[in-house]
């Protein structure tokens, strides 16, 4: 499913921080390069970072009273289903409780004795979970910076050192497609360019993403549960 939402907002790309522009002849083109910059970054760490829901995802129990859902950070669970060897049973709400945006508790404290068990059964894809997870980053393209602003308030909650990684390879891709990757005329991640004899310093790269963007995308990153 292609991208439609962006890790960083357009006015930070626009910024002095990156590109310094004005006006609004490039944001299409701008916006273009932070999708891109997104998709990278979501194949980098292998799962979605922007809000999304996830339907009846299926999880293996192991008997286990912790249950880690693969994306992350959790912001709703609206429903778990335990496979009863007849069909999925809807357990309510009010046994089970998302603990750290990460994992569901199961039982919930203070309620072993009414949950219809006493953790997730063992068995081969017999949960099943709906919930919501991601940032929510619905006003990335119209958002100020570096506060959001608008009234009511933009809304953009993506963790500042993400957006400033994606902005970064988002930067690199708006120059490269202006065609000034040759030379490294005002081109992010060179240190330094000479001509002719003189030596020319490069920033490192993996994949298209420069070395401290890099970093800071994969402590976003993890196996998939």
């Amino acid at each position: 499913m292609p991208v439609t939402i962006g890790l960083a907002r357009l006015a930070l790309l626009k910024s002095d921080l990156f590109l310094d522009l004005t006006g609004t002849s490039s944001d299409n083109e701008l916006k273009a390069a932070i999708l891109a910059a997104t998709t990278m970054v979501h194949q980098r760490v292998g799962r979605v970072l922007t809000d999304a829901t996830y339907t009846d995802e299926l999880y293996s129990g192991n008997n286990n009273q912790r249950l880690w859902l693969r994306n992350h950070p959790v912001t709703k669970v609206s429903a778990m289903k335990i496979w009863d060897g007849d069909a999925y049973t809807t357990e309510s709400s009010t046994y089970y409780e998302l603990i750290a945006g990460r994992y569901i508790q199961y039982p919930k404290r203070g309620q072993e004795s009414k949950a219809a068990w006493g953790s997730f059964p063992e068995g081969d894809d017999n949960v099943k979970v709906t919930y919501d997870a991601g940032y929510d980053a619905t006003d990335w393209a119209t958002a100020s910076y570096p506060d959001p602003g608008g009234s009511p308030a933009k809304v953009f909650d993506v963790p500042r050192d993400l957006e400033l990684a994606v902005a970064k390879v988002a930067a690199l891709i708006a120059l490269e497609g202006r065609g000034v990757d040759t030379i490294g005329a005002g081109r992010l991640g060179i240190v330094s360019v000479n001509l002719g004899p003189e030596s020319a310093s490069f920033e490192r790269y993996e994949r298209g993403i420069p070395a401290d963007a890099l970093a800071v995308i994969d402590s976003y990153r993890e196996p998939q549960l």
